[in-house]
């Protein structure tokens, strides 16, 4: 071939070339325009659901009100994010009053530029709250990492948006507020206000008076005198916070259930009873300085996080003689020792026993066999035991033989040990899985109906069916 040839072959060879990628450039243009469209009517399912079912989703996703407030963004952006999704969801959310009912306002994440513009920040919070339509109000005021007075011109607006709002709150929380008493939160009416809290509580503060559903209140600092703080004690039926003395147990007659931290310096020297208190929760301190000087006839209901002289639980249960259902407690070895004095005055109904690090004789007598010597022997009401933070292991044959002769009555046994049984050679526990291994019997129970939780924090080894682990 010449070379005039050759050049006209390559002038060819370049022709075609430039035809095929204009095709395959229509070709890819067509398959865009074809994807597009199927996206345009691809049908997903949250896409069919009817508005009414969306916005329930929405409000059942929607944070508890008490969530950690330290790490929320400066104003509850819950309904703003959904309203970011899409034009349909931007509708449903505008649309249910519900998702605009709770706000927390967190001053301390509020930008500085924003902050100082107070007018701005209410002129949000009242598009916000205007939202909720006549729905109950939650509101929270969190200035708890920041812990620095307000500017004057953010508390006018606070205690104003308060006023105007006062009707409509069922709930409402001031979390580290120096200037909780300069909102005037006696010299207004609160018809739906159920639960408050009070993070810092001024001496001679008065608050609620016109809150006449007001029964759950929540003091996280507690006050020295329950003089020094005006409110309506006697319609609480809840209390959450610090104690530092019996007053309250005096001043507020119905209460039904507190949950409290005790102080350190607890002093008392009077005896005091109250007649209507079912449930006591102590998340913190020792328990017998408080018991020593209590009688609760109607308790029925006990958690302790620790205690020192068990001698002073049986003596509080001896003159109380409560109907207690539940109790709670972690262990030591003087629990032990008093133990068997301790339970006998409540053998007759108590229901749930909870007992957190129990000691190992503790956890023998048990399991033990023979009556005389089972330390729940006196329990015939018990439906559930758990078992928390054991430390020690114990024969499986006794397990078992101690949950048979139980079936009657006990429908909920849990034991939680502080570290993993089948990874510390403790894998003969389950091993096979016939009839009369530990596992075929655990089987057993659990088809004629009794619920075990038996392992780790993690894993409930008692729910496994075919676990190469402990096969």
């Amino acid at each position: 071939m010449t070379t005039s040839d050759l050049r006209r072959r390559l002038l060819e060879l370049d022709v075609q070339i430039l035809e095929h990628k204009r095709a395959l450039q229509e070709l890819e243009q067509t398959r865009t325009a074809v994807e597009q469209e199927l996206l345009a009517t691809a049908t997903f399912p949250v896409s069919t659901l009817p508005s009414e079912i969306t916005a329930e989703i929405f409000i059942h996703s929607s944070p508890p009100i008490n969530s950690a407030h330290s790490f929320a963004p400066p104003l509850t952006v819950a309904p703003l994010s959904l309203m970011g999704v899409c034009r349909a969801w931007r509708d449903i959310v505008l649309a249910t009053p519900t998702l605009w009912s709770t706000l927390l306002i967190a001053i301390h994440r509020i930008p500085d530029e924003m902050a100082s513009k107070s007018d701005l920040v209410a002129s949000f919070i009242e598009q916000w709250l205007a939202r909720a339509g006549d729905c109950p109000l939650s509101l929270v005021v969190d200035n708890s990492m920041n812990n620095d007075v307000l500017d004057p011109s953010m508390v006018i607006r606070l205690r104003e948006i308060i006023h105007r709002h006062s009707h409509r709150l069922q709930y409402l929380e001031l979390d580290s507020l120096h200037e909780v008493g300069e909102l005037g939160l006696a010299s207004t009416e609160f018809p739906l206000l159920q639960h408050a809290t009070l993070a810092l509580v001024p001496d001679g503060l008065s608050v609620f008076r016109n809150a006449p559903r007001l029964n759950v209140l929540h003091l996280p600092g507690g006050i020295f005198h329950t003089s020094n703080l005006a409110l309506p004690w006697l319609q609480l039926t809840k209390y959450e916070g610090m104690i530092r003395n019996l007053d309250l147990f005096i001043i507020a007659p119905n209460l039904a259930e507190i949950s409290c931290e005790l102080d350190q310096v607890f002093s008392l020297t009077t005896m005091t009873t109250h007649l209507c208190l079912n449930s006591l929760t102590i998340t913190m301190g020792s328990l017998d300085t408080l018991i020593e000087h209590l009688t609760l006839p109607s308790l029925k209901f006990l958690y302790v996080s620790h205690a020192h002289d068990y001698t002073t639980l049986e003596s509080f249960l001896r003159r109380s003689s409560p109907p207690l259902v539940t109790l709670s407690i972690w262990a030591n070895e003087g629990l032990l020792k008093n133990w068997r004095r301790t339970i006998h005055h409540v053998a007759g109904t108590l229901e749930n026993l909870e007992i957190y690090q129990p000691p190992q004789t503790f956890i023998y007598s048990i399991f033990n066999p023979y009556p005389p010597a089972n330390d729940l022997h006196a329990l015939q009401s018990l439906r559930t035991l758990t078992l928390q933070y054991v430390a020690h292991l114990f024969s499986p044959q006794d397990l078992t033989r101690f949950l048979y002769s139980r079936f009657g009555k006990l429908r909920s046994f849990k034991l939680v040990w502080c570290w993993d049984p089948v990874l510390n050679d403790y894998g003969e526990f389950y091993a096979g899985h016939t009839a009369n291994t530990t596992r075929g019997h655990l089987h057993k129970l659990k088809i004629a109906g009794m619920d075990i939780y038996l392992g780790s924090f993690v894993q409930n080894y008692a729910a496994i069916e075919d676990n190469p682990a402990i096969v």
